[in-house]
């Protein structure tokens, strides 16, 4: 029986008992894949909105509806304005600083589940590996029961376990593959998230300045 005449499943079975965590890899890969593109999707579309929104109340005045905004959206960038929005009437550094430290803390949460997904994309070929590994070991226990019964095995008694176990280290790869191309995207969208951001912070700080009526260099001598 060739490997094109098996079907997916009985293929899946022939790679030994490593396919099942190489199959939770691919399982896991898959809903933190979708989940962090749903949400760095709608991470983008609220910076746009709630720096408009923010930077727009901070020039009428208006500091509780900036700071209403801020706490009626649950998102990364609300966080840091909203640290720069209760610090207003400070000097320019303590309310960069504000908005430093509160990045950091969202630059962290911004980053939660892309870690993960890189440490799956390594560990799905050293799984796929160790099966390999595996079941050719037991190809080469069932040469030597062989020889000691004197009675020895001919590759072809073999060939079937050694292009099953190569299964694994395939099937390892080919969820490896898509994991790490998912995860440099995703750090590239972080990248590119947290620069909006910064560029956010530096807009309402001058927001703020111009509204408290000082110099937008006020603050940097403290």
């Amino acid at each position: 029986m060739s490997i094109v005449e098996i079907a997916p499943f009985q293929l899946f079975l022939k790679g030994g008992p490593m396919m099942w965590p190489l199959l939770l890899c691919s399982i896991s890969s898959l809903a933190i894949i979708f989940e962090k593109a749903f949400f760095f999707s709608s991470v983008e579309k609220e910076i746009l909105v709630l720096k408009d929104q923010v930077i727009g109340a901070v020039r009428k005045g208006d500091m509780k509806a900036a700071v209403a905004f801020c706490d009626a959206v649950n998102s990364p960038l609300s966080g840091i304005l909203r640290a720069g929005l209760l610090h207003f009437g400070k000097g320019k550094t303590e309310i960069k600083d504000a908005m430093e430290g509160a990045s950091s803390a969202q630059v962290n949460f911004l980053e939660q589940g892309v870690s993960f997904l890189g440490a799956l994309g390594s560990v799905a070929p050293l799984l796929g590996f160790l099966g390999t590994i595996m079941a050719m070991g037991l190809s080469m226990r069932t040469f030597q029961l062989r020889l000691q019964a004197m009675n020895p095995a001919a590759f072809q008694d073999i060939v079937g376990d050694v292009w099953a176990a190569l299964i694994t280290t395939a099937f390892g790869l080919l969820i490896a593959i898509p994991i790490f191309l998912a995860y440099h995207y995703f750090t590239s969208r972080i990248f590119d998230i947290v620069f909006q951001m910064e560029r956010a912070a530096m807009d309402l700080t001058v927001a703020l300045m111009d509204l408290s009526g000082t110099s937008s260099l006020e603050g940097d001598e403290a």
